[in-house]
C-alpha cells in the first residue's frame, strides 16, 4: 500500500489470487490442503472410514434381523406347544379333522427348520472374505 496522498489504496488480493499463488510454489499445495500426506491419502482414509461405517450398519441390520427371526421362531414354537397342550388336555378336539393336527405340526416344524437353515446360511456365509491382516483365513 502506498502512503502517497494522491494515490488510491491497492485492492486486497482475492481468495482465488492467493490460492493461485500458493499452487505455484512446488509442494505447497500438499502441505496446505492435504497435511503431511497427499490428497490421495486423504481420499483413501475417507474411503476406508466410509467402508467402516457401511460395515457397522450392515452388522447392525444383521443383528436386528437375527433377533426378528428368533422372535418369529419363538412365536411358532409357542404356538405349537399351546396347540399340543390344548389337544392333549382335551380342550380342543380334532376328531372330525384327524388330518389337521399332523398337518399343522409338520408344517410348523418344517418352517422352523427352514428358518434355522436360512439363518445359518446367512450368518456363516463364506463368500464374505476376512481382512488380509486377520490370522483366521477361510479356505
Amino acid at each position: 500500500m502506498s502512503d502517497a496522498p494522491g494515490q488510491s489504496p491497492e485492492t486486497p488480493p482475492t481468495v482465488a489470487d492467493l490460492l493461485g499463488a500458493v499452487r505455484e510454489i512446488p509442494h505447497s499445495a500438499n502441505i496446505l490442503f492435504g497435511g503431511a500426506g497427499s490428497q490421495t491419502d486423504t481420499i483413501d482414509a475417507e474411503l476406508a472410514y466410509t467402508h467402516l461405517l457401511g460395515l457397522q450398519d450392515h452388522y447392525g441390520l444383521k443383528k436386528v434381523w437375527a433377533y426378528a427371526v428368533m422372535f418369529f421362531m419363538l412365536i411358532m414354537i409357542v404356538f405349537q406347544c399351546v396347540l399340543l397342550g390344548l389337544v392333549g388336555g382335551h380342550v380342543w378336539s380334532f376328531t372330525d379333522y384327524k388330518w389337521l393336527l399332523p398337518a399343522l405340526l409338520v408344517q410348523n416344524l418344517a418352517q422352523i427348520a427352514g428358518l434355522a437353515f436360512i439363518v445359518v446360511k446367512a450368518l456363516f456365509n463364506s463368500s464374505m472374505p476376512l481382512p488380509a491382516t486377520s490370522p483366521l483365513k477361510r479356505g
